[in-house]
């Protein structure tokens, strides 16, 4: 049933409008959706011939999508539609084969966002940052980030996902504050100081342990000391520092 689908795609984009007419080209092109549809939802009981479904779906609304002859609107939406079937078919069959990690469901989806945010950036420069590359951003760290939080300890290759984390996080904070976005910059040092702070916080609760009691309070006593008879020059700085990310795109 897909494959009739999708012959009378085929038929349609060659015939096209102006040998057919638009009444029966838009008959064609409806017959051919419903035949599509009906085959991928008799597929759908397995994940196997889902995935292959779902994945022969999504190809096809992108072929039909970059036609000549369609509109903007439509082939917007053509494209996302066909990007998300892609992307259900790519998750269905990792599913399928036991995939548990959070890195492979996400990561072709937060590069296809943030190469569609690098493409709007292009074409309209003044777009903020938080619009083109905060949703790919978050797509492609918060997932590692949240499994690295729920792992309880130091077992097996558990220092794979903090590592990899800390060094793409820390990149994209440097990208970002090479280029001026405030995006990169804010999402790759939170991260970075999140994973960090994971990794960190056993080594500090048993350095912690073994200080005697009074040192941590002199210790915050003596920054205290340090910020207060430095308060005005501390203000300026902060004050350097929000100019420069309000600055930022």
């Amino acid at each position: 049933v897909l494959g009739v689908g999708a012959c009378a795609h085929l038929a349609a984009a060659w015939l096209g409008s102006a040998r057919l007419g638009s009444a029966r080209l838009g008959a064609i092109e409806a017959a051919a959706w419903l035949a599509v549809i009906a085959g991928t939802v008799q597929c759908l009981s397995r994940p196997g011939p889902a995935s292959l479904a779902l994945a022969f779906s999504g190809l096809l609304c992108v072929g039909v999508a970059v036609r000549a002859d369609r509109p903007a609107l439509w082939v917007g939406v053509a494209l996302v539609v066909g990007l998300a079937l892609c992307q259900a078919a790519w998750c269905v069959w990792l599913f399928a084969t036991g995939v548990s990690a959070p890195e492979p469901y996400t990561v072709p989806a937060a590069a296809a966002w943030i190469a569609y945010g690098w493409h709007r950036a292009r074409s309209l420069p003044r777009l903020s940052s938080w619009l083109t590359y905060g949703p790919g951003l978050g797509l492609l760290l918060l997932p590692s980030l949240i499994a690295v939080w729920q792992d309880q300890g130091w077992h097996g290759q558990g220092w794979i996902r903090p590592l990899s984390l800390g060094v793409a996080a820390a990149a994209i904070t440097l990208a970002g504050g090479r280029v001026r976005l405030q995006a990169p910059l804010l999402i790759g040092a939170a991260v970075t100081a999140l994973d960090a702070g994971h990794e960190l916080a056993p080594a500090i609760r048993r350095l912690a342990e073994t200080v005697p009691t009074w040192l941590p309070i002199a210790v915050a006593g003596a920054i205290l000391l340090w910020a207060g008879a430095t308060y005005e020059a501390r203000l300026r700085n902060l004050s350097t520092l929000r100019t420069l990310i309000d600055d930022m795109r």
